[in-house]
């Protein structure tokens, strides 16, 4: 297949990253069939409604699909349920909305893995599909087409849960939230448990885990694209005051930081500006608090100390299983994220990333990070002014922020991204898998309804601009369940 011109869009006349050379990454198209993974993002329900068999032909027929990845574990709507309430169905599955939705393990839970830990298996088995046991159910069918299963796990929770209060994070206020510790070595123990269950209870081909938190001053000024409020900042647990005093943090500095930071906010959602605008009185706080940093800084170590963790751990089980982290789109938008993620760091316990490129929801995403930003850091600017300024810092020319919503991104943002993922895992033998949105709802991540439809046009477009990006494969995402038939085929058209 011949490189694909970029088509101008409304909302780009070009996407052009700033970087060194990259054109050794280019892909030999000749590759595509023998060696891509061909992946997409499958919940549990899913087969549970459709069938195995029919299901697994399905995304042969339309996608060339030779590898699943199904969130095994998962309390988040968006990767284990049906349809998100007040959607439309798409054309197939169960056109019901799964009410009883609460999310946990979709596969069987064997006790012996879990005498040590306090969270036990009727604590984590999801209980919406009785007995169905999807890696049971997927594994031998999916082996005999061919197909690799990768088990997703999320560090989503719920503070609702049964002994949440011994996992979850404690904020500034002494509240249980609803985000788990990753300093807990409780939950860590669990984790354990759970992965070692699942690597010697079944034939899994390889194990996919998911973060996204932004950290705890990223969270309180609203540095991301869900809806924006003011959330009291978390890691005032006993097991994050450990490690915060071992490193030299004082904990009462950060906790005045913080207090000033939550005014600023405050300020900034109700059109107070400082003396000196939002920006300088931003770094202002930052020079009279360093300690914030240091607060955030050790988040980004909880991560990578799990991530390590959890890649020794499973290769000591099974040297041969692929093991990978998700990095969540606002590495796209987003340049504080961005610097928490350092691909070469990474590609030390990675032997794949999952790098969400969501082009065709992300117009609506970065339109709600420009509107959190202008109430927020850069206040200072317009919301245009705003968008060009993250632009040119991310490596992206020519944004309109009155179109992005309704044209989305170009297709070739993916092309440019998946070079420079390349590019930061080089020498390693890390494998980049951009992930591709098809049909997501955007009500998921708190912004208003936006009008660009996902079509199979735009699917092979972004399937055929990752591949040129060199990527070794790629990811369909978020879930079938949210995916039209008609839209997924658009990846098949991309390997023809």
């Amino acid at each position: 297949m011949q490189r694909r011109e970029f088509i101008k869009t409304g909302a780009f006349t070009s996407a052009i990253i700033a970087m060194p050379d990259i054109s050794g990454f280019a892909l030999d198209r000749k590759r595509v069939k023998k060696d891509l993974s061909i992946g997409i993002q499958v919940g549990a329900v899913s087969f549970y409604d459709e069938g195995v068999d029919k299901l697994l032909d399905i995304l042969v027929e339309k996608a060339a699909i030779n590898t699943i990845y199904i969130p095994v574990f998962a309390y988040n709507r968006g990767l284990a349920g049906r349809q998100v309430p007040g959607f439309g169905f798409p054309d197939h599955g169960v056109a019901e909305v799964d009410k009883n939705f609460v999310g946990g393990y979709y596969a069987k839970m064997h006790d012996k893995y879990y005498k040590n830990s306090i969270y036990k298996p009727e604590h984590a088995r999801a209980p919406e599909l009785g007995d169905f046991d999807v890696l049971a159910e997927v594994i031998p069918k999916a082996h005999k087409r061919d197909i690799k299963v990768i088990a997703f796990f999320a560090d989503n929770f719920r503070k609702d849960l049964p002994r949440a209060d011994k996992l979850c994070e404690v904020d500034m206020n002494g509240n249980i939230t609803s985000k788990i510790n990753l300093a807990n070595p409780h939950y860590l123990e669990f984790m354990q448990a759970l992965m070692q269950d699942c690597v010697e209870s079944y034939d899994i081909d390889g194990i996919l885990w998911r973060t996204e938190r932004p950290g705890p001053m990223a969270d309180l000024l609203n540095v991301h694209h869900y809806k924006p409020r003011i959330n009291a900042p978390a890691g005032f647990d006993e097991y994050n005051l450990q490690n915060a005093t071992k490193k030299g943090i004082d904990v009462e500095r950060v906790r005045q930081g913080f207090q000033r930071l939550i005014r600023y906010t405050e300020n900034a959602q109700n059109g107070i500006a400082p003396l000196d605008g939002y920006y300088i009185e931003f770094w202002r706080i930052l020079f009279e608090f360093p300690e914030l940093l240091q607060w955030q800084q050790l988040s980004v170590e909880n991560i990578r100390n799990m991530y390590r963790s959890l890649y020794d751990f499973t290769k000591s089980l099974n040297p041969e299983l692929e093991v990978g982290w998700a990095l969540s789109f606002k590495g796209i938008y987003n340049p504080f994220y961005r610097a928490r993620q350092d691909l070469r760091e990474l590609s030390n316990y990675s032997d794949f990333l999952k790098i969400v490129m969501y082009n065709h929801v992300g117009g609506a995403r970065v339109h709600r990070f420009v509107e959190n930003m202008q109430n927020s850091i850069y206040g200072d600017m317009t919301q245009q002014e705003c968008l060009d300024f993250i632009s040119k810092i991310m490596g992206y020319t020519d944004m309109d922020i009155n179109r992005i919503e309704s044209a989305g991104l170009p297709s070739e943002i993916l092309k440019s991204e998946t070079l420079r993922a390349k590019k930061g895992v080089e020498g390693a033998s890390t494998k980049i898998y951009p992930a591709v949105d098809i049909d997501i709802p955007p009500v998921s991540s708190g912004y208003r309804e936006y009008t660009k439809s996902t079509t199979p046009q735009d699917v092979r477009d972004s399937v055929s601009a990752a591949l040129d990006g060199g990527a070794d494969g790629i990811i369909l995402a978020r879930k079938y369940s949210e995916m039209k038939l008609s839209t997924i085929e658009g990846t098949r058209w991309a390997l023809d």
